[in-house]
């Protein structure tokens, strides 16, 4: 499948300079994760996680400073709602750091 580029882009390329977390939502199936990911394919020794796997969302859940002491930013952390337990642990990160473009998250509210 060929990649649509998406004039998004460079808002996020904007946004990743000035913030250490960058958080992309909308509805279910327009193509947030399809943006991230190739973003961040561009960035050296990036990680991508979904929450979509039952494994990964459990470590997150469970184990949330473990999950970030073990992946090292930058990381994408796709479906990001799914595990609210990481945040206070990302902003401490962040805080600890002041680095920029540390963390992608996709999520979608419920409506």
């Amino acid at each position: 499948m060929t990649y649509i580029p998406r004039a998004t882009m460079s808002t996020l390329k904007k946004l990743e300079k000035m913030f250490g977390a960058v958080l992309v939502t909308e509805a279910r199936q327009v193509g947030k994760s399809t943006l991230l990911e190739h973003h961040i394919n561009g960035i050296e020794s990036a990680a991508v996680f979904t929450m979509d796997d039952a494994t990964t969302l459990e470590s997150a859940k469970l184990h949330s400073k473990e999950f970030l002491a073990i992946n090292k930013p930058p990381l994408l952390l796709d479906e990001i709602q799914k595990a609210p337990e990481l945040f206070p642990y990302l902003k401490q990160e962040i805080d600890k750091t002041n680095g920029k473009g540390l963390f992608y998250m996709s999520g979608y509210e419920q409506y």
